[in-house]
């Protein structure tokens, strides 16, 4: 990339993971470097990454770790077979998903003819903003952030086959990448003449993202069916966690939960900035 404002946003994510790791070492007595970034669910992708997922289908019953999506532990266990171990192997993603992202980021904005030194202010900022540090926790959205990154710069440079299999990563990586993936025909659409929205070419290559979703769910699906025999084993195991389909909405404040409801407070203002 060769930019100065490239480099300084490298060095500040990883600069941030470094002030992350170290103030759990100096706040909490007894933790060492890990462990601020491996909290909460991050327990759960170390088990799958150690051990893989049960053999048993999910009883409703008890928390199993069916519901967390199988790219991100695959991804560590794959750095785990050099011989290091989660932590530091999930620490070694954080740092190369960070490197990653701010490299697709810097190729999407340019092509979109921002500055360098506004790409940098947006990713820092990005990174900032309360709660993203779970994009340096030990978690999905680091992969997610990448792939997602990447899957619009496909879009973009009119990649078709990069975009099909950039959807089915992504599905693969969380639940939530079904949504983004219903979501990217409307771009596609959005970029099109009128003209060429009727030409069935146009209309294949404009669907390949929902393509890409049915294909990463089928993967996910087929894989459950051999292993345990339900194919459906993420759906039903989040009963356990009290969860269910219901209007969005709902999800909002959850019974008066202090942890949820000042998410809820802090995402209705970024909906709120959005619309604005």
């Amino acid at each position: 990339m060769g930019s100065v404002y490239f480099r300084n946003a490298i060095l500040f994510s990883l600069l941030l993971k470094l002030v992350y790791a170290l103030s759990g070492m100096l706040w909490v007595e007894g933790s060492g470097f890990h462990d601020e970034l491996f909290r909460n669910d991050s327990a759960w992708y170390r088990l799958i990454a150690e051990q893989g997922y049960p053999t048993t289908a999910p009883n409703g019953l008890s928390q199993t770790p069916f519901t967390f999506f199988p790219l991100y532990p695959a991804t560590v266990g794959l750095l785990m077979q050099t011989g290091l171990s989660f932590l530091p192997a999930a620490f070694l993603l954080s740092c190369l998903s960070s490197i990653t992202w701010i490299t697709l980021t810097f190729s999407l904005l340019r092509r979109r003819n921002w500055q360098d030194n506004e790409i940098f202010r947006f990713l820092a900022f990005f990174q900032l903003l309360p709660f993203h540090h779970f994009h340096h926790m030990f978690y999905s959205e680091q992969l997610l952030m990448v792939i997602m990154t990447a899957l619009l710069l496909a879009m973009d440079l009119n990649r078709g086959l990069w975009v099909f299999i950039l959807t089915v990563l992504l599905v693969l990586s969380r639940p939530t990448g079904l949504v983004y993936a219903a979501t990217l025909p409307l771009l596609y659409l959005s970029a099109t003449t009128l003209v060429q929205r009727y030409a069935l070419l146009s209309w294949l290559q404009r669907c390949l993202p929902l393509l890409g979703a049915f294909a990463g769910l089928g993967i996910w699906m087929f894989y459950l069916h051999v292993h345990c025999g339900d194919a459906l084993a993420f759906s039903h195991a989040q009963s356990a966690w009290d969860r269910g389909f219901r209007w969005p909405w709902m999800a909002f404040f959850n019974h008066g939960e202090p942890a949820i409801s000042i998410l809820s407070v802090y995402t209705l203002l970024l909906l709120g900035f959005a619309i604005w």
